[in-house]
């Protein structure tokens, strides 16, 4: 990570006296389109985006104020690579406009978030857990319309959960935005992230889960009762980013998990039924001291380092519930229209009708009169070939190849579209260096290690210049042969290619 830090002179601004100056940054910039303003900084002599960066500034008084700019990442870049960082320094509200600030007592890894009057500020660190931080006070500023000349125009853009980001801009997601309106000059973008909250309010969204906190402390058994009444159980915790969000949301402090052995003494299981894969017990722990059958968070403060604990069931202790957040029953979702959206626990699937698949965008199945077999289309062209060359080409034109038989039930499925011609047809395989292989490169022989085949007996036989092969239908059988005909007729033409 890196940390650079400038003091920026507002010495020569008007101040009102008595009435406190608030500063913000807001971007950090470095190269831009003329027309346009992509949304992720690029770096001068780099086709990629920078690592992600936070801007924020410290000391403010009436003549000066320190800008930061951390970066997270692995420090590979130059280290000139920054360039500037666009500020607003004001004082009181501007027109049409609220501001305020509101002080963080602890905040750490995991998303910490106040609620102010207009507004819900969060705050989290870029890098991995490195203790609880104290004190810090955000100012924001709220716009009830956002309106000239303050602002030439301004817009929103969406960034779909479920989308990759692309390697070309570093893996980070960036959109170019056109200006609605034609500038002399290089303007000035201000930009703020927004959040949408995909759980039901009073909840918060985690890795396929909402949480909701209850800040009053009660038994377990009460405490998983509670939960119950809502669809919910006291928290499972199956890695360390989630032991560590859950406990973040009591702002570190003790807290019941659904985990116990009240059941079977040392046989401790989770109360919503999911397996047993990840515990952080503190040392020593689990000891039964006292029949301690439930167990508890210790929190982050006096160095607890969010170590789990087991306790008496009676205690009493703060908690919060978890329920599996159902994708398919909201927007989260992000699949084909003509896809089915199958919720399961923490996640959910996309099932496509029956003979197609999910490439990524679509469901997509086999063009008319092509016959469909384990997500391949199969075409029977009803025309013989006398040479191989002539018949891959052929299919080349209906963009697909000569099939690959790569089961048994696909051989009979093969068998069953000659079942008209009753003669034979071209295989997608060829001799090379003595040995048959598939176009696709994997081995057709027992001998060189693959993985089906069906030669008749005594096949392949290796015959003078039987360097490709055909289906036969009398025999349900492989056989190799020659590659050219002349000009007598060769076997059919059967095409193949991805659904």
């Amino acid at each position: 990570m890196v940390l650079i830090t400038r003091k920026t002179d507002i010495s020569s601004i008007i101040i009102l006296p008595g009435q406190k100056i608030s500063a913000r940054p807001f971007n950090l910039n470095h190269s831009f389109l003329p027309s346009s303003k992509n949304l992720c900084s690029v770096d001068r002599e780099s086709p990629y985006v920078h690592e992600a960066t936070t801007p924020w500034v410290e000391n403010v008084n009436n003549t000066h104020f320190t800008a930061c700019v951390t970066r997270a990442g692995r420090n590979d870049y130059p280290s000139d690579s920054f360039a500037t960082v666009d500020w607003v320094a004001y004082q009181g509200s501007p027109p049409g406009g609220v501001t305020g600030e509101k002080k963080f007592s602890r905040w750490w890894t995991g998303t910490s978030c106040e609620t102010v009057n207009l507004p819900s500020l969060c705050i989290r660190e870029l890098q991995n857990f490195a203790g609880v931080h104290d004190d810090i006070s955000v100012n924001w500023l709220a716009f009830e319309t956002l309106h000239r000349p303050l602002f030439s125009e301004h817009n929103n853009v969406s960034f779909v959960n479920g989308d990759l980001p692309s390697k070309s801009h570093n893996f980070a997601f960036c959109q170019d935005v056109n200006f609605d309106r034609t500038y002399n000059a290089n303007p000035i973008v201000l930009l703020t992230a927004t959040h949408t909250n995909v759980c039901r309010d009073g909840w918060r969204y985690f890795q396929g889960y909402c949480y909701r906190k209850v800040s009053s402390c009660d038994s377990w058994n009460n405490g998983e009762n509670q939960c119950a009444t809502v669809g919910a159980n006291l928290p499972s915790v199956h890695s360390q980013e989630e032991n560590v969000f859950i406990q973040s949301l009591h702002s570190g402090e003790n807290g019941w998990l659904g985990l116990s052995d009240i059941n079977t003494e040392g046989r401790f299981v989770w109360s919503d039924g999911t397996r047993l894969n990840f515990t952080y017990w503190a040392s020593r722990q689990p000891n039964n001291f006292h029949n301690e059958d439930c167990v508890h968070t210790l929190g982050s403060l006096q160095d607890c380092r969010c170590k789990w604990n087991g306790v008496s069931c009676s205690s009493c202790h703060k908690y919060s519930c978890k329920k599996d957040f159902n994708e398919c029953q909201s927007s989260a979702h992000d699949f084909p229209q003509n896809a089915t959206c199958i919720n399961s626990v923490g996640s959910y699937t996309c099932r496509c009708p029956l003979g197609t698949r999910n490439n990524g965008r679509s469901c997509v199945g086999c063009p008319e009169q092509w016959s469909t077999h384990n997500y391949s289309c199969y075409y029977m062209t009803n025309e013989s070939s006398s040479k191989l060359n002539d018949a891959k080409e052929k299919c080349k034109q209906m963009s697909a190849k000569l099939p690959i038989i790569k089961s048994n039930a696909e051989n009979t499925f093969i068998l069953g579209l000659m079942s008209r011609q009753k003669v034979w047809e071209w295989l997608g395989m060829e001799r090379r260096n003595g040995k048959m292989v598939c176009f696709d490169g994997a081995p057709a022989e027992p001998s060189s290690g693959a993985l089906y085949s069906a030669w008749d007996t005594f096949e392949p036989s290796n015959g003078l210049n039987e360097n490709c092969a055909y289906l036969d239908f009398g025999k349900k059988k492989w056989n190799d042969n020659i590659c050219d005909f002349g000009k007598a007729n060769g076997p059919l033409v059967l095409c193949q290619k991805r659904a």
